[in-house]
């Protein structure tokens, strides 16, 4: 991604996406998504390991014999 890319990105973020988590009660943050399965905090948490891998894409951890690959979001 280009510098105009993150720093969109970054400004979208702060300014409308901050403003929506800062918002939230507790309550709200532990409530079911639209995803089903996921709470508010699981989308939250991934949108933000999506957003950490299009601005500093660090390399997956080399895998460990029997063990599932860790999640996206377990790695940031």
């Amino acid at each position: 991604m280009g510098s105009g890319g993150v720093d969109a990105a970054r400004m979208i973020h702060a300014e409308d996406i901050g403003a929506v988590l800062r918002s939230l009660t507790a309550d709200e943050w532990a409530s079911p998504s639209a995803c089903a399965g996921w709470r508010v905090q699981d989308v939250v948490a991934h949108m933000g390991s999506l957003m950490k891998w299009l601005v500093d894409p660090d390399p997956e951890p080399d895998p460990v014999p029997g063990e599932e690959p860790p999640a996206s979001e377990e790695l940031v």
